[in-house]
């Protein structure tokens, strides 16, 4: 299938090349870089273990991040620059009760929640209060392996049936599917979070 060249070229940048570039977009990416290694892997051009390492380790490299700036300096982080990342201190007040009632749970779902506006805060949270980071470490990299694995599937399953439909109505699928799945983020992401945050 053609694909841009500037895709390409990143794609054949040496064995490991390519993997490296993912693994250090990931931050950026994020959900959507890991829809699209499971379409990149459909079409073979990535192999599974590579990219789910690379995926893994820059998700979890970003988590350390995150716990270090809990540990050393949350209150200051969460006043001045909390709301760019929509964490405000009431938000994470609330997130501080729901984390001390359910912490182990709630940090291994954690993943599943970064885009309701909660994740990060969870995992500021886990620094702050100091939890082991050994503890914190197991925990998250449970949950990157189920997240990975399943946003990795959709990506290629995605792309099985991308490549079946005729080119003319790839398009059509390509819009319905960002419609649906932004309706059902939305949807989603405002009744988990009103639910989990309202008992707080």
């Amino acid at each position: 299938m053609p694909i841009p060249s500037a895709l390409a070229y990143a794609l054949t940048f040496g064995v490991y090349g390519k993997y490296i570039l993912i693994a250090l977009a990931m931050p950026i990416g994020g959900p959507l870089l890991i829809f699209a290694s499971g379409f990149l892997l459909r079409l073979h051009l990535v192999e599974l273990v590579p990219i789910f390492i690379a995926i893994a380790g820059g998700e979890l490299a970003m988590d350390i991040v995150w716990y270090y700036v809990g540990y050393s300096f949350t209150e200051d982080v969460i006043e001045r620059y909390g709301k760019y990342v929509g964490i405000t201190p009431d938000l994470f007040a609330k997130v501080q009760r729901l984390f001390a009632r359910y912490r182990t749970m709630v940090l291994f779902v954690s993943k599943l929640i970064m885009g309701l506006g909660m994740g990060i805060a969870l995992l500021i949270v886990a620094g702050s209060t100091r939890m082991h980071f050994g503890k914190y470490m197991f925990y998250n990299a449970l949950g990157e392996v189920v997240w990975v694995s399943m946003v990795l599937f959709l990506g290629y399953f995605y792309a099985g049936l991308y490549v079946s439909v005729a080119g003319g109505l790839r398009w059509i699928l390509v819009a319905a599917t960002i419609l649906v799945v932004g309706a059902l983020m939305f949807g989603v992401s405002r009744y988990l979070r009103a639910r989990a945050l309202g008992r707080f």
